[in-house]
């Protein structure tokens, strides 16, 4: 549907955004003369591909960070209900010695993911740009008449950069809200399942 809705627009020189982000990523998405390739979604998860140690690296980092920010609430629950209250000091002392390793643990959990996934992402980036050059080079000559360059070198550097950021954040912030909902709802329902 996309493809057909490019097509008609690129005859009436308007949808050149849609055209290049969608169609261009890879040479054998959709041709120049609309035939439909791969579908979209396996051609992007393709570039995941060649960065998978990464990658798998990145979402680890990103899950122990998420575990890691579910102890916080667990702990200093037990510091203020418990410890303080029956002057447990060697308890109190211990506990928040834990707590201050795991927030160091965590400020290299968050350096890898920061890191590391945008060196993901940036290889990714490389890699789609590449792909769009070469798409762009098997174009007739015709598609260079119709289209100013400039607007066609926005779409390739400004385009790539926000799909490239969403290929980045967008699994990593899913795994990381989905493990913090569910297990903060399963611990909620540990301490109290009438509330």
């Amino acid at each position: 549907a996309v493809v057909s809705i490019c097509n008609n627009h690129l005859q009436k020189r308007k949808c050149l955004s849609i055209y290049v982000a969608s169609c261009i990523i890879k040479n054998s998405l959709c041709d120049f003369a609309g035939r439909k390739g791969d579908s979209m979604f396996k051609k992007f998860i393709s570039y995941y591909r060649p960065h998978r140690k990464l990658f798998a690296l990145d979402m680890f980092c990103g899950l122990l960070v998420a575990i890691c920010d579910l102890f916080y609430p667990i702990i200093t629950r037990n510091i203020i209900n418990v410890y303080v209250p029956n002057k447990q000091l060697q308890l109190l002392i211990t506990w928040s010695v834990v707590m201050l390793l795991i927030y160091v643990a965590k400020c290299f959990l968050n350096f890898v993911v920061q890191y590391w996934g945008h060196i993901v992402g940036v290889r990714m980036q490389g890699d789609m740009r590449r792909d769009m050059f070469r798409h762009l080079q098997k174009l007739p000559f015709s598609f260079y008449d119709n289209n100013e360059t400039g607007r066609i070198m926005t779409r390739i550097t400004s385009d790539i950069f926000e799909i490239v950021e969403l290929a980045h954040h967008g699994p990593e912030n899913l795994l990381i809200s989905s493990v913090m909902i569910v297990f903060s709802f399963t611990y909620l329902m540990t301490i109290d399942w009438i509330l």
